[in-house]
């Protein structure tokens, strides 16, 4: 027998440990977690936004009337409120324009008997910041970069000033096409009138979109015939690329049709 060990006790029994789930170990009532993971709302004015982010993440045609009466039981009457719910819903609107006129109509439920003008100062603010000569540096920086790079790094920035392209087009149109469903006939004159006299694409776009479903109700109040002067000028002039030209000449024909749009050919 080796030393400090002894023989084992026969009569010794040994019992079987069992572990019992039902214990719940000792928990952090408040446990610590990073910032960037908690996101639990600390405020009541942050409930608040919460609860309005997502009746919009789930509007709906179906949903609608439900959903506006939540927005109404919510009270949103601060004046910090206000801004920060009407700015979340022209965002959506903006970047989502398979759904913009339905956020458009939301918009005015919500907030057009009492807060009609907050709502058209803050989409005039859109529309006024959109500031295309800001964009056309950037494109120039980019373009010298892309001139001055070597060919292994070229590929990267003409791919970043397409993506740049791309993000600063669709929130131009979006912007556009919001302030169309919810700008009064003398305003939305005026915005349409500053489009055409910009003549870049990405205005006569805009110009074109907000007229294909606002110009029936805009053209029983205005006379449109100096504009649409215009637009025949720059089709014949062809001074624009093809797929503008191409919109431009379906809204003559839209317009000539009683503002009735083109019904795709079935074959």
């Amino acid at each position: 027998m080796s030393f400090g060990q002894s023989e084992p006790d026969p009569t010794r029994q040994i019992r079987k440990l069992t572990i019992d789930h039902s214990v719940k170990l000792n928990e952090i009532e408040n446990p610590w977690k990073p910032s960037v993971l908690d996101r639990t709302p600390k405020t009541e004015t942050e409930k608040l936004v919460s609860q309005f982010r997502s009746i919009l993440n789930k509007l709906t045609e179906q949903k609608f009337e439900i959903l506006v009466a939540r927005v109404h039981e919510l009270h949103l009457e601060s004046d910090d409120l206000l801004d920060t719910t009407i700015k979340m819903a022209i965002e959506k609107a903006v970047n989502e324009p398979t759904f913009c006129e339905l956020y458009a109509k939301f918009i005015k439920r919500i907030w057009f008997d009492e807060n009609k003008v907050k709502v058209n100062s803050l989409c005039l603010r859109e529309f006024e910041n959109q500031n295309e000569a800001k964009y056309l540096d950037e494109r120039e920086r980019l373009q010298r970069d892309i001139a001055n790079a070597r060919n292994e790094g070229k590929e990267g920035l003409k791919n970043q000033l397409e993506d740049q392209y791309l993000l600063m087009k669709r929130r131009y149109v979006g912007v556009n096409r919001l302030n169309g469903h919810l700008a009064d006939t003398n305003s939305l004159f005026s915005s349409v009138q500053e489009l055409l006299r910009r003549s870049t694409e990405e205005a006569l776009e805009s110009f074109c979109v907000v007229l294909s479903f606002a110009g029936r109700d805009l053209e029983r109040e205005k006379d449109l015939g100096e504009l649409f002067r215009r637009v025949a000028q720059l089709v014949e002039g062809r001074k624009t690329t093809l797929r503008i030209r191409f919109m431009l000449e379906n809204l003559v024909s839209q317009r000539e049709n009683n503002w009735e749009a083109r019904k795709p050919h079935s074959f």
